[in-house]
């Protein structure tokens, strides 16, 4: 009767502390990411897999202190119940039949309380259901029937290429002009560049395109980036492939003779970034936080949170463009910002306004209105395209008492200056995501396309529908979402079905 009553604790001891540890991880994930509006299961499987090289060290303390913490009461909660069912109590003995029925209601609470959190927090259902997906017989075609393959040999210059200046905004948002929500125009610099040269609105974030790595891919490879499951995102880490078999405007513009540099002041592995330039790109120079520590070994990193500061960044632009000369070769430049990735950093020489995360948008603000200043002088303008986009909306309310309005309502940041072409359509009318400019730089810089597509992105300059003013952004990411065959296969390389 002995080793009964042990077998039965040891069950109960064992479910009690998963239920009780599920429930603890939930709640300290929800305390971690708390002010972040639309974290999904993709985007914590992508994560999983690939190294936080360069990241905040925050979020390993905040980790460390919500997460293990609960799980090791747990553990001692466990081990006291364990004792009282095993008839050896350790500092009380308590009746069974009430330490059964307390267990079985708590265990059932915390059961049904994770499974509803996960549910209400992460869409765990949709992410299971995309998984049977993968079963059925009757597979989704909605990807497939929107992708458009396009090959090297299938892109034309007719007129001449512009070089392209490429400038991404960590989380920078065109409506942050609003001084309504925002306490002031926190990007009067940039909002004047958008509407002194062209600007598409509404540029709005969807599903695979609502954090840094998934809106990389949208940009280059016009395609959201759509977690199939865990071992599909393993085999991209394992293997230091990103998606090989779509098409890619990095690898088109290195096959028309473009010269590609990218620079970032964070680590270039975060979020598998390197992966996506070496797996499209042969040649592309990229330059992070250790190819500046090593040219600035004597300058200490003033930014410890995630690496040089932009104005150092930008400071290495000024330099590599001034050494641009007019021969043959044209040059992609691409800036990526990081000062304003979540929790903010400012030059403390910069101004102080608002005392929060604001400040950090301000500075943004300067310093790329600055930099374009500066590069309108240079010679290289004349025959260079600028492009300025926010890579996606700012996924975490840092900005002190400001309540940020939903979703819908904001819109990603977008300017282009000096562009080949001119838009069939008013500008003001489209609507549209990231994965949409892929075409639309392409053209920009005087690409011509045969169907002015690129993966399932549409070029701006056309008088074609995107997919979302075509199917309205709620069936689109309906759609989207669920598993598709051909996606699957951008993992491997191996795609043979994209229409041409």
């Amino acid at each position: 009767m002995y080793w009964v009553k042990m077998l039965f604790g040891i069950v109960w001891f064992g479910f009690f502390t998963v239920a009780a540890t599920a429930l603890t991880a939930l709640t300290a994930a929800h305390w971690t990411y708390r002010k972040f509006d639309d974290i999904s299961v993709d985007q914590i499987v992508y994560h999983i897999v690939f190294p936080l090289d360069g990241v905040d060290p925050s979020f390993y303390y905040s980790f460390a202190r919500n997460v293990l913490v609960g799980p090791a009461v747990s553990l001692v909660v466990g081990y006291l119940i364990y004792r009282c069912l095993a008839a050896k109590p350790f500092f009380f003995s308590i009746p069974k039949r009430r330490v059964f029925a307390a267990l079985a209601v708590l265990t059932l609470g915390v059961a049904t309380f994770s499974a509803g959190y996960i549910e209400y927090r992460f869409g765990a259902v949709a992410y299971c259901q995309k998984m049977l997906d993968m079963f059925e017989e009757d597979q989704r075609t909605y990807f497939s029937d929107n992708y458009v393959r396009v090959e090297a040999e299938d892109v034309t210059f007719p007129e001449g290429k512009n070089n392209l200046m490429f400038l991404i905004l960590e989380s920078g948002e065109g409506t942050f002009n609003d001084a309504s929500v925002y306490g002031g125009n926190l990007i009067p610099k940039l909002d004047k560049i958008a509407a002194d040269n062209l600007s598409f609105s509404r540029h709005v974030e969807t599903y695979g395109t609502s954090w840094s790595a998934a809106s990389l891919c949208s940009m280059f490879l016009g395609v959201p980036y759509i977690v199939p499951g865990m071992k599909e995102t393993t085999l991209i880490n394992r293997t230091g492939k990103f998606l090989p078999g779509a098409s890619s405007l990095l690898h088109l513009l290195e096959t028309a003779g473009y010269d590609i540099t990218f620079l970032i002041g964070t680590d270039v592995k975060f979020g598998g970034t390197d992966l996506l330039f070496n797996t499209h790109c042969r040649n592309a120079n990229l330059e992070d936080v250790l190819v500046l520590a090593d040219r600035y070994p004597s300058l200490k990193i003033p930014n410890y949170r995630w690496g040089y500061p932009d104005q150092l960044v930008y400071s290495e632009v000024k330099k590599k463009i001034s050494a641009w000369t007019d021969d043959e070769t044209p040059h992609a430049m691409i800036l990526m910002t990081v000062n304003t990735h979540h929790p903010g950093y400012k030059e403390p020489e910069s101004r102080t306004i608002y005392n929060d995360m604001r400040d950090a948008f301000v500075e943004m603000d300067d310093l790329a209105a600055d930099f374009l200043a500066w590069f309108q002088n240079q010679p290289a303008a004349r025959n260079t395209t600028v492009v300025i986009i926010g890579d996606h909306l700012l996924p975490a309310n840092e900005l002190g008492s400001v309540e940020l309005p939903p979703k819908r309502e904001r819109q990603v940041y977008n300017a282009i200056i000096n562009s080949r072409v001119k838009p069939e359509l008013p500008p003001e009318t489209r609507l549209f995501t990231t994965y949409d400019f892929s075409p639309t730089i392409l053209e920009s810089l005087g690409g011509v396309l045969p169907k002015r597509r690129l993966g399932i992105g549409t070029s701006l300059f056309s008088s074609e529908k995107t997919l979302l003013e075509r199917d309205g952004i709620v069936p689109y990411e309906r759609e989207i979402a669920r598993y598709s065959p051909l996606y699957n296969s951008f993992l491997y390389g191996n795609d043979t079905t994209a229409a041409k």
